[in-house]
């Protein structure tokens, strides 16, 4: 496992001035038929609201859960935004004990609703039980440093930084496919499936997306925006009509592109007003809905994609 002062190193580089070394892109002229996503609203918790979030999922009726990172929690919105309830509990010491977080960075929920929680710092992955109750951890003794989760076809696939690499769990949390690894993967944070089922990784630390096939061969790769490098690529998703939506960390927006990785267009820029970003982390996409965890503006902001819209 990584050591916490590497895992403090690396979140520190991306929470300073390491943005310099990358201007906001100019928006892209959309294509036709390609309308960019427009700002909605951002999740405001009472008492204190959210603390540096990184990630952010939805279940089947629209609820939106947001690791509330700071705070060692998730909290729970419906798909208003109206704030709902609260899930584990801030870990009081370095060895969390049941139901407490240390810091949460991934989500995940499966068929029956369970959200699966990737604690870095602590090592593991949490699962609650959809009224919220603590119900064990998940995958022990095969993951390492959890960051990013995806649910599909029952099973969960992990990026494992510490094992440089993308691991799909079976329901008894057994390893069934491995993606990457030391030489291939560097920092790898979250992943999505493209609309032909296969992985995209973002390869965070490459400065890149990597497409891997069914047996772990990487098909294909996204290097760069325009002429410009894909630097530090960290939340990523696919919409409705096969796009491919990465956050740009240090750009401060997140790129689009169409399925044969072309770039279609950018939206938002940095700032704290609504529709900017201050280092975006991760995104998830459901239906016409993107949602963005907007890390450093402490809040979860809510997109919608008009062409996909009713």
């Amino acid at each position: 496992m990584l050591s916490l002062a590497i895992l403090i190193l690396i979140w520190a580089i991306i929470a300073t001035g390491a943005s310099t070394l990358a201007p906001t892109l100019p928006p892209a002229r959309p294509e036709p038929q390609s309308s960019p996503p427009r700002f909605l609203f951002s999740l405001e918790k009472p008492d204190g609201g959210l603390s540096q979030p990184m990630a952010v999922t939805t279940d089947a009726q629209g609820n939106i859960y947001a690791a509330d990172t700071g705070h060692g929690v998730v909290q729970v919105f419906d798909r208003e935004g109206k704030f709902q309830r609260t899930i584990g509990r801030p870990a009081l010491t370095r060895s969390a004990g049941e139901g407490e977080l240390i810091y949460p960075v991934g989500l995940a929920l499966d068929d029956s609703d369970r959200l699966y929680v990737a604690d870095v710092q602590a090592g593991r992955i949490a699962i609650f039980k959809p009224d919220g109750a603590y119900a064990g951890l998940f995958g022990r003794g095969v993951i390492t440093s959890p960051i990013g989760l995806l649910y599909h076809n029952g099973q969960l696939l992990v990026n494992d930084i510490g094992a440089q690499q993308v691991v799909a769990l079976n329901a008894q949390g057994q390893v069934v496919q491995r993606y990457g690894g030391p030489g291939q993967l560097a920092y790898a944070n979250y992943s999505a499936l493209t609309p032909e089922g296969e992985l995209a990784v973002a390869d965070s630390n490459n400065n890149r997306v990597a497409i891997f096939t069914a047996d772990g061969t990487i098909s294909r790769t996204l290097s760069t925006v325009r002429t410009e490098p894909l630097l530090m690529p960290r939340g990523i998703g696919y919409d409705a009509k096969g796009r491919l939506h990465v956050a740009l960390v240090f750009n401060h927006q997140i790129a689009v592109f169409d399925p044969a990785l072309k770039l279609l267009y950018t939206y938002g820029q940095r700032g704290d007003e609504s529709g900017q970003f201050n280092f975006p982390n991760s995104l998830w996409i459901s239906g016409d809905r993107v949602y963005i965890a907007d890390r450093q503006n402490n809040r979860v902001q809510v997109w919608q994609i008009p062409d996909l819209s009713p």
